[in-house]
């Protein structure tokens, strides 16, 4: 994929390096500079030291942050894995819940509920 941004013109004197020649372009009727695929930080940092002109250095960082965009593309099991974990929690929740109410007598009877006593336990 090919991405390009606007540059009004090209920075004097500066010529691609021969290996890079198919990659980044410079348009003077369109006044973009385009780069074809993702851009390594390599690429970029080579690119940049190819001229101080800041507009140049402003188009870089915008043609390598636009290549940088389509490396990871969203995860389609991202959401399972949020639903399961999600699932996962709410099970753990109940499960401790009924585990509280099991556990304690009078757990579930409210606040104001009485403890019950053994009447026949001291006889």
């Amino acid at each position: 994929m090919q991405h390009a941004v606007p540059l009004r013109t090209l920075p004097v004197g500066l010529e691609f390096p021969e290996q890079l020649r198919e990659r980044v372009h410079y348009d003077p009727a369109r006044r973009t500079l385009a780069f074809d695929g993702f851009m390594t930080k390599c690429r970029f940092d080579e690119l940049t030291q190819l001229s101080t002109d800041p507009e140049y250095r402003r188009a870089l960082e915008e043609l390598f942050v636009l290549s940088s965009e389509e490396v990871l593309p969203p995860s389609p099991a991202r959401g399972l894995w949020i639903g399961l974990a999600a699932a996962a929690a709410a099970a753990l929740a109940l499960s401790l819940t009924l585990w509280a109410v099991w556990k304690w007598p009078g757990a579930g009877q409210g606040a104001g509920a009485r403890p019950t006593v053994n009447q026949s336990a001291g006889r």
